[in-house]
């Protein structure tokens, strides 16, 4: 297919008046290094490329003497295999997965043609190509796969004394579907693209640099899937600095991040610099890094938080470091690593898998022997599969978590701050241990779970902590246990002789409560084991339980009912229940070890319009009166009419949320969540309540929500 030269003036704004490179203001944590590894084909090489698989392995490329040399790795970066491929002399620079697990590797010949070169995912060879633009020189240094399975590889093309970015699209088979040049525009400049991605539309995005009045820019294009149109170019100018982007990546909303650097002083030294675009190539926000030596990016990845990772190297005077730079998704800078084998290292690209984990590649080089591919893995974010469960008044409890990158210096909160936490460390990368202390004022029930690294990284599990009470009970002795519920005490009172053996109590917080129509679920439910399995009660048991107002209102309090749930019967049976609502406490008997529940009726209608709302105000995770309130996560609204109209506006008038229809047993429950889908800040919210019928007013008021 001919090659389409373009030359399009379209520029969104990119000219930057300044752009400070200092210092960070703030301390900069260092990336924890997993691991890494050297590969040595017994002559010069280096590695340039690296992508993550899918079992979260890595495949590296690169250079080994005048051909591709490619390497694949299980995730902790043990050899596995690799191939060479003699392209006419020259090495890879550029390396993909297609969604099949297909291995495609670019790379020149002699900087005269593009090679491009597909490989199975054990890296049995497939098929090639090759393609030249008509010029002088062609010399590809990025690839990438769509979602078809078509390949773009791009790189520089030159054609008489103008250099261009070139671009060309195949299709699986390698087969040549598509390609362009473009420079910018203007003419005269010199353009070299290294890095190249494709957005979820298939739109072709391509990075490099241009020079223009004897300096470099930025530059960046998003062309149409069929390269037949510029959709949107950028050039970040910095005046007279020289400005060279080496790599981009996509973030999850689309937004394109660039990397490379820049100099301030004609090109003698360098500092990083990021760049973030919305996906029109609006520049959005720059970011910078700098140790006051020589630093350059080369490649740029991002991981599942949509941090972006970059790698290059750094010269403080001596040989040159590996360096790898982890910024937040508002390109603040999070941390930092270089890595030093003490001889000549060099960064040239990243890749970032699905954990988190950062795999940074380039080449060592001790100035005795020959050059060998470099691969180095830092840890990347924790991650919390699964954890356990503590026990109310236990001291220095040890508990284990199940995950992914766990390292020294973690440090796990809960959604209650009344768990303290005395330390952690990791058993290995899946296994975080960690002691706390669990007051006996703790109620039962699940918290969320949170580990937090040293860089400030961190993974919450929702609910994935449990707080439970347990108490050995000598079966010879009359004996008492309390443990605290959401709503309060709750005491067990156990006589002599219940049960055959002795045994360990256990109080803890149903994970499912059967639904107990015709009846409701009044806020306090408990379940009741015991270890070993020692039968039920042959007597009865008392026990005696506090509720909650706000979980009472517009429900008959006169009969509110301890009941149990036999699974047998797979039916709720009532218990023997006194009230006490002065003291807002149940007295209830029984003989049934189970899921509990305090089960009544709806209040009769003459309550129906004293309207409350609760928790208020609402502290969610706080573990106290004020939490979510059973089998909920937001606010209840309740007295309302059959039908009724609520809206929630900030203090400022804005509409925050509104509900229009039917209620549940005069109830409305909201999860906080705004008209657009996210959950309302901390602040004092007015709501006002209409009955859906007539549209009276019913009740204005107001509650707070704390975060």
């Amino acid at each position: 297919m001919a090659c389409i030269r373009r030359s399009l003036p379209a520029f969104c704004g990119g000219l930057l008046l300044s752009l400070a490179v200092a210092a960070p203001a703030r301390a900069v944590t260092s990336l924890v290094q997993r691991s890494s590894t050297a590969y040595d084909t017994g002559g010069s090489d280096a590695a340039r490329a690296a992508a993550a698989l899918a079992n979260n392995g890595i495949v590296v490329t690169g250079q080994a003497g005048d051909e591709f040399h490619t390497v694949r790795y299980t995730k902790d970066l043990v050899f596995v295999t690799s191939h060479s491929f003699f392209s006419g002399g020259g090495g890879a620079e550029a390396v993909a997965v297609d969604p099949s697990g297909n291995i495609v590797v670019a790379g020149s010949s002699n900087s005269v043609k593009f090679v491009t070169v597909k490989y199975t995912p054990d890296l049995g060879f497939i098929s090639s190509a090759t393609f030249t633009a008509g010029g002088s020189s062609d010399r590809a240094h990025a690839v990438a796969v769509d979602g078809s399975s078509n390949v773009i590889v791009a790189g520089e093309s030159l054609v008489g004394i103008t250099r261009y970015f070139s671009v060309v699209k195949y299709n699986p088979s390698l087969q040549q579907t598509a390609s362009v040049l473009y420079n910018g525009g203007v003419g005269g400049w010199q353009a070299i693209a290294f890095g190249v991605a494709v957005d979820a539309g298939g739109s072709i995005l391509v990075t490099g640099q241009v020079q223009v009045a004897g300096h470099f820019d930025f530059l960046t294009v998003k062309f149409s899937p069929d390269l037949g149109t510029v959709q949107a170019v950028h050039r970040l100018d910095n005046l007279a600095q020289e400005d060279q982007a080496r790599g981009i990546a996509l973030d999850s909303a689309g937004k394109v991040i660039v990397a490379g650097k820049t100099s301030a002083d004609g090109g003698s030294t360098y500092d990083v610099l990021v760049a973030k675009y919305d996906d029109a190539l609006a520049l959005q926000t720059t970011g910078a890094f700098q140790m006051g030596g020589n630093e350059a990016a080369e490649g740029v990845a991002m991981d599942f938080q949509d941090n972006a990772c970059v790698v290059g190297t750094v010269d403080l005077g001596g040989p040159g470091d590996l360096l790898t730079v982890k910024f937040s998704p508002t390109l603040a800078l999070i941390s930092s690593a270089t890595l030093d084998s003490g001889a000549a290292d060099a960064g040239h690209a990243i890749t970032v898998d699905s954990l988190g984990n950062i795999r940074a590649v380039g080449e060592t080089n001790d100035s005795v022997n020959p050059a060998d591919f470099l691969t180095a893995k830092f840890i990347g974010p924790p991650i919390v599969n699964s954890s356990g469960r503590g026990q109310q008044g236990g001291a220095f409890q040890v508990i284990t978590i199940q995950g992914e990158n766990f390292i020294l210096g973690d440090v796990v909160s809960f959604s209650t701050g009344s768990i303290d936490f005395n330390g952690a460390a990791p058993y290995n990368p899946e296994q975080l241990g960690f002691n706390i202390d669990i007051p006996a004022d703790t109620a039962i029930g699940f918290y969320d779970i949170t580990v937090t690294h040293p860089d400030g990284a961190s993974d919450t599990l929702p609910q994935g902590f449990e707080v439970v009470y347990a108490q050995a009970i000598t079966a010879s002795l009359d004996q008492t246990a309390v443990a605290t519920g959401r709503a309060g005490e709750i005491r067990i009172e156990i006589p002599a002789g219940a049960f055959p053996a002795d045994f360990t109590l256990t109080v803890a917080s149903p994970t499912l409560i059967p639904d107990p129509t015709p009846l409701f679920f009044a806020g306090a439910a408990m379940e009741l084991s015991v270890v070993p399995a020692v039968g039920q009660p042959t007597s009865s048991v008392t026990i005696r339980m506090q509720y909650r107002e706000e979980d009472i209102v517009g429900l008959d309090v006169e009969n509110l009912c301890l009941s149990y749930y036999d699974i047998g019967l797979n039916a709720w049976e009532n218990l023997p229940t006194v009230v006490d609502p002065a003291l807002r406490r149940i007295t209830a008997t029984t003989k049934n070890f189970a899921v509990l529940a305090l089960l009544t009726r709806i209040s009769p209608p003459s309550n129906v319009g004293k309207i409350k709302v609760y928790p208020n105000p609402y502290k969610p995770g706080s573990g106290g009166l004020y939490d979510d309130p059973p089998n909920w996560h937001g606010i209840i609204f309740t007295g309302l009419t059959e039908t009724a109209r609520i809206q929630v506006v900030s203090v400022t008038g804005e509409l925050v949320w509104e509900y229009s229809g039917a209620t549940s047993r005069a109830q409305v429950f909201w999860d906080t969540r705004n008209r657009y889908g996210q959950l309302a800040g901390s602040g004092v919210y007015v709501y006002t309540a209409h009955d859906g019928s007539d549209g009276r007013l019913l009740r204005r008021g107001k509650f707070s929500i704390i975060r």
